[in-house]
């Protein structure tokens, strides 16, 4: 190849270098700060953990955090180097770092070192082709795409920690005198101040001073000595640690702790450990900030009861078809593996409606109460009330019977005590933190799903030998399947918000008909409770069906919706309101009505308004 030739090859590998100095920073980041809830969360929340989660929680993660903000830090400085005329290149302050750690001094030695980096270069892109050829070979999806993504980030990985290693020995080895040889212009240019040689240990000193104040703080919190809030006092100590450890390797890094562009009052090093800091302090304020009382207690059903006597009406329209308003495609009733004549043994969208509402409520009188009130003088009148979860187990299960249409119902709570806010952290966080990346970054969209799905399956517990925390309600629905499968029964599951996202994922990976009802998304984060399983055969388009409200946040923020997604109106000002089980129903009365002859008028009208039904919408109109 001739002189051009190899100059438009170098400058090609350069973009290629900075873009993905870019996307490893980013991605770096969102990984380590997703598995935030994984470390702090396990020595309190999962029965069994012993001695190593603690150290995992007080020792590992601070530093892991702080090593993944300095990395961050590098890469951005490599971009930030290239930018403007006259750039000495983004690989010019490596070179002079390796060849200062190395000891030499001559230009011919600094431009060996400089032409070793661009060969690495041409390597990593060669193994990354390798690596995408590999994977498309393999059948994977989006498998060049994703090879040559796994390549690129190592490449950005190992360069990374070569810089790091290399700073550390040019500091640690520095003094005032010059008997080592590095009080050259080179090194002054590099190092404009150098530390008395009396305080090159201290950062090191402080990390390890606080780093052993956590661990007692970690030994009084696991024997209980620090009263009813000492699980927060822990995460409050990890989050101290941060700072530690971030104080410890900006003493450290100093020189290469460069502003950015935007925010000039501070370091791209200093905004990772301030971040991780701050989402591990407002942990500690979830059960302040969102409430932690999972005893309901029910005040009042929706539905006023079928008459005595009536049957269901096989040929029921929706209100909305004879006034031109249409209908919801799910009111058609929800039959997923077969259609049977309309008889009433069907389950309608409404009544798994007020199955999901009842699993909030506390007792099992209030819970029977509710759903008998629903199925007074209906087919479905015969119900069972056969298992019930503790209150405060996250994402509390509940199961009824139907015997007399031979099906089971299974629901999944939504979000109701503390631990709840703090299991969907730990569930949908990495998600949240991969969709900002994928916003943020230039070209974000073409990272493929299945890249994310291998790092979101990742879970620090099971390296710990311990269980994630939503694996009993994993295993309270595979029992249920299996009784269901023996009593012959269709098993039908529900929930809604944190309940509907839980059966969604779940109801996938097991084959279960779903009605997931507002639910958090799915699409990335049911990678991390099927563990980076997911059925090809029984894909969520199979099984489940989302009713998502339009202006519902919740559905929108965390991760996004997979599945056969049905969106329904909301006429709230309230996005919150949106959420909640009353304005759904309410939703699907006004669009669907009722074949069972019930009635939701008195509830409905107290909760939206007057005019609630199309028929009082199509009056008011008239009226004008």
């Amino acid at each position: 190849m001739d002189s051009n030739g190899s100059s438009i090859l170098m400058v090609w590998v350069k973009a290629w270098l900075l873009y993905f100095a870019v996307a490893d920073s980013m991605l770096t980041v969102a990984v380590n700060l997703g598995l935030l809830p994984q470390f702090v969360f396990v020595p309190y929340l999962i029965d069994g953990a012993g001695i190593w989660a603690l150290l995992a929680q007080v020792v590992v993660y601070p530093l892991l955090i702080g090593f993944s903000a300095i990395k961050a830090q590098y890469l951005t400085n490599i971009f930030m180097d290239s930018l403007g005329p006259g750039s000495p290149g983004p690989l010019q302050d490596t070179a002079d770092t390796i060849a200062m750690a190395l000891g030499i001094q001559s230009k011919e030695g600094k431009e060996k070192v400089i032409s070793a980096l661009q060969v690495s270069l041409l390597v990593f892109l060669a193994i990354s082709f390798g690596l995408a050829y590999y994977f498309t070979a393999e059948g994977v999806d989006l498998g060049f795409i994703t090879g040559f993504l796994e390549g690129s980030l190592l490449m950005t990985t190992v360069l990374s920690y070569v810089f790091l290693l290399a700073e550390a020995v040019v500091v640690l080895s520095s003094r005032r005198e010059s008997r080592f040889g590095y009080a050259s212009l080179a090194a002054q240019a590099i190092l404009p101040t150098e530390p008395p040689s009396g305080t090159k240990w201290t950062p090191l000193i402080g990390v390890v001073l606080s780093i052993l104040a956590q661990i007692v703080v970690g030994v009084l919190v696991w024997f209980e000595l620090l009263g009813p809030r000492s699980d927060q006092l822990l995460i409050l100590s990890t989050a101290a640690g941060f700072l530690a450890v971030g104080f410890g390797l900006q003493k450290l890094f100093s020189r290469i702790l460069k502003p950015l562009v935007l925010c000039p009052c501070i370091s791209c090093f200093g905004l990772v450990i301030l971040l991780a800091f701050g989402i591990a302090v407002l942990t500690t304020l979830v059960p302040a900030l969102f409430g932690d009382n999972p005893y309901y207690q029910l005040d009042e059903s929706f539905f006023e009861p079928a008459p005595k006597g009536s049957s269901f009406n096989t040929t029921h329209r929706a209100p909305g078809d004879p006034l031109g308003f249409g209908a919801y495609p799910v009111c058609n009733l929800m039959q997923w593996d077969r259609l049977q004549p309309l008889d009433g043994s069907q389950l309608l969208a409404l009544d798994l409606m007020i199955f999901a509402y009842s699993s909030w409520l506390n007792s099992s009188e209030d819970i029977m109460a509710d759903v008998k009130n629903m199925s007074l003088n209906t087919e479905i009148e015969n119900i069972e009330l056969e298992f019930v979860a503790p209150v405060r187990q996250m994402a509390r299960v509940v199961s009824w019977r139907l015997p007399d249409v031979k099906k089971r119902v299974v629901a999944i709570r939504g979000s109701s005590s503390a631990n709840d806010w703090l299991f969907n952290l730990d569930i949908w966080g990495p998600a949240v933190f991969f969709s900002l990346v994928r916003s943020a970054l230039p070209f974000g969209g073409a990272i493929p799903s299945s890249f994310i799905h291998q790092v979101l399956s990742l879970d620090v517990r099971l390296l710990l030998g311990l269980p994630a925390p939503w694996q009993p309600v994993v295993d309270q629905i595979k029992k249920l399947k299996a009784k269901s499968k023996e009593d012959g029964f269709d098993m039908v599951l529900t929930g809604v918000s944190l309940g509907g996202g839980m059966a969604a994922m779940i109801g996938s990976k097991e084959g279960i008909q779903t009605l997931a009802i507002a639910p958090v998304g799915s699409a990335m984060t049911q990678y991390r409770v099927t563990q980076g399983i997911v059925g090809e055969e029984v894909p969520l388009e199979s099984t489940v069906v989302e009713i998502t409200p339009w202006g519902d946040l919740i559905p929108l923020l965390l991760d996004q919706q997979e599945g056969t997604v049905q969106k329904t109106a909301c006429t709230a000002f309230n996005p919150w309101t949106c959420h909640t089980p009353s304005q759904i129903i309410c939703e699907l009365g006004r669009k669907c009505g009722d074949p069972r002859n019930r009635s939701l008028e008195r509830h409905c009208s107290k909760q939206v308004g007057e005019d609630w039904t199309l028929f009082s919408l199509l009056r008011r109109d008239f009226a004008r």
